[in-house]
């Protein structure tokens, strides 16, 4: 290890679990500084790599918990495997491992969406009732409420 470079402890979201759902794994990194070491935790295979907040956590380590966490990962059944289907067979469990993106602020949004579209949609109605009540064609007007 050089002067320049610290240890790291950074949790990522790992993939291969279905759309909007990761499981959180947590590598040991050595790198100048903890941007570096994001960058570097993103590029591992099974991270989300083009997921923007693909990076829960980047922390700064001591070497002792370095090898705790490279030990664990040599032991983690889902970072040895190479399909989803050896997933399935040696991880039977996985199911408790996975953590569901922010599926109510999903939702919210949604919501949040419709609700300004439906706004804008009465405004739009409002706008042209007006019109048409000053051009006299009171007739119409109540087709467009």
């Amino acid at each position: 290890m050089t002067n320049n470079n610290k240890l790291y402890k950074v949790t990522v979201k790992c993939g291969h679990v279905k759309k909007n759902n990761y499981i959180p794994i947590t590598f040991a990194i050595k790198a100048e500084d903890g941007k570096k070491a994001a960058a570097i935790a993103r590029w591992i295979p099974r991270v989300k790599h083009h997921n923007k907040n693909a990076v829960l956590e980047c922390v700064e380590i001591d070497f002792n918990e370095f090898q705790e966490i490279n030990a664990i990962n040599r032991n983690n059944p889902y970072l040895k495997c190479s399909s989803k289907q050896e997933q399935k067979h040696l991880i039977p469990d996985i199911d408790k491992l996975i953590v569901s993106e922010d599926e109510q602020k999903r939702i919210k949004k949604q919501q949040s969406d419709r609700i300004q579209y439906i706004l804008k949609k009465q405004k739009i109605e409002l706008l042209w009732t007006e019109k048409l009540m000053q051009l006299g064609r009171e007739e119409y007007s109540y087709q467009l409420i």
